[in-house]
């Protein structure tokens, strides 16, 4: 096993096993209890493969997952991107009801834009306007159930590198527009275990 990629690891588990304690340095005061509660969440609904053409499998595909997921019992929620419901700019009714059987399922559906859209490559206005266009049916959706977009989350993972120029505007647009961030820290880290993990196997090969 190489050394430095050892070290890498160890540093990125001290760091993840800190995490908590962060807050209490440099005061004595007592700390509220951390809320550890975890949702199980998928992105680009209705169905990631929809960029290109929809599977022959997508009907069966989709019941065996929910199905699944709702045997599991878990808090769960889907960020949609609303451009997928569109095919040659019609929209499909039966993607439509696929976001149906999650809120049929019982689970939280929130907005992931419409076009899944990278802030650093369009800019702050374009991406809010995408924020925007990407519950123009969930919403709708929602109301007819008593309920509203509840959670953002920013494709392509950017809110841990967000530039500091759209990093401010932006936050006070989530706010002002009642859009709280989901964001994917917990699966980041296991997504650096794992490759770190990996390069060590490789060391070792």
């Amino acid at each position: 096993m190489r050394m430095p990629a050892l070290c890498c690891l160890l540093t990125i588990l001290a760091l993840v096993g800190c995490a908590d304690s962060v807050q209490r340095v440099g005061t004595r005061q007592p700390v509220e209890p951390i809320d550890r509660r975890l949702a199980i969440t998928f992105d680009d609904l209705p169905w990631v493969m929809l960029r290109d053409a929809p599977p022959a499998d997508l009907a069966s595909n989709h019941a065996r997952l929910l199905a699944a997921l709702e045997q599991a019992h878990v808090p769960l929620i889907g960020f949609v991107n609303e451009g997928l419901l569109y095919q040659d700019d019609a929209l499909q009714p039966e993607r439509v009801q696929m976001l149906r059987d999650w809120l049929d399922a019982g689970f939280e559906l929130g907005n992931h834009t419409r076009w899944h859209s990278d802030l650093h490559a369009v800019g702050v206005d374009a991406y809010e306007a995408d924020i925007l266009a990407g519950e123009q049916l969930l919403r709708p959706l929602l109301a007819a159930r008593g309920s509203s977009p509840r959670w953002f989350r920013h494709p392509y993972l950017p809110a841990m590198g967000v530039f500091v120029a759209f990093a401010v505007p932006l936050g006070v647009f989530l706010a002002r527009s009642n859009h709280p961030r989901a964001d994917k820290t917990a699966v980041t880290i296991v997504a650096i275990l794992a490759a770190t993990l990996a390069f060590l196997m490789i060391g070792r090969n």
